[in-house]
């Protein structure tokens, strides 16, 4: 994989689309299933009504004991619960009869983050912002969130587009986040997948750039060369690692389909 410094990124999972469905509702549970999604996270938070939550749980232990339905491709089976320190957070691990397991787990293993997400909505109600079609108030939030996932060499998840029917303006926020360095965005509705997942997706002509460049890099590294000139563009280290981003990327999705 493609290195900051001389640490590598984690092996990469394709998230490009962390979907949220309430685990309350078994009918969008299962129209969730028979997507295309990633990443399926089952809902325990926000998304369940206060007097469904335990419906949620028990729900949602009943699928992880059945084992993730089958799909053609491969994907991510997720559960969001509520603040750790909440009595539904401590409630949904007993349901789910996982709290004499983690304690085994961080016994003989170390727990793994994978990635950091942006609450948006949360944040902006944190900080008593005024929210716009533009999100120009919050950049700076979105930025460090990308900057302090990548120090940790952890993916960087964005935020909610709630307009979840402008599928013109999900794909222009979605592919801003693509170009900023975010991995993947979260949706609340299936019909915001394809975009989403295009969008967090390398274009042919980025591949195309990136294996001309990579094996460039290769020739000129044998020739005993450092920087080189390719298509008009002086070529360094950094750039190689762009490109190799673009590839690993690329190769990883085409791997999981």
């Amino acid at each position: 994989m493609a290195v900051v410094g001389s640490t590598p990124f984690r092996k990469y999972t394709a998230r490009r689309a962390l979907m949220y469905v309430p685990a309350s509702d078994d009918k969008k549970v299962a129209k969730a299933f028979a997507t295309n999604a990633d990443c399926i996270t089952l809902d325990c938070e926000d998304g369940v009504a206060l007097n469904k939550k335990v419906q949620a749980r028990l729900n949602i232990r009943e699928l992880l004991e059945k084992g993730k339905p089958a799909r053609k491709r491969r994907y991510e089976l997720v559960v969001r619960v509520n603040s750790i320190a909440s009595e539904s957070a401590v409630a949904l691990l007993n349901v789910v009869d996982i709290c004499k397991e983690a304690v085994n787990m961080s016994e003989t293993s170390k727990f793994q983050p994978a990635a950091l997400l942006f609450g948006s909505d949360d944040y902006c109600a944190s900080i008593g912002a005024r929210r716009s079609e533009s999100s120009s108030e919050i950049i700076y939030a979105r930025q460090k969130v990308i900057s302090v996932a990548r120090a940790f060499n952890l993916q960087a998840i964005d935020m909610v587009y709630i307009k979840y029917q402008d599928l013109k303006g999900l794909k222009k926020q979605a592919e801003e986040g693509a170009r900023w360095g975010f991995t993947g965005k979260q949706i609340i509705h299936p019909g915001q997948i394809d975009v989403t997942q295009e969008a967090f997706s390398p274009t042919s002509a980025e591949i195309e750039w990136a294996s001309g460049v990579l094996k460039a890099f290769h020739k000129h590294q044998k020739e005993g060369e450092g920087a080189f000139a390719y298509k008009g563009n002086m070529i360094d280290m950094p750039t190689m690692k762009q490109a190799q981003n673009i590839m690993d990327l690329s190769n990883a999705i085409m791997i999981e389909k």
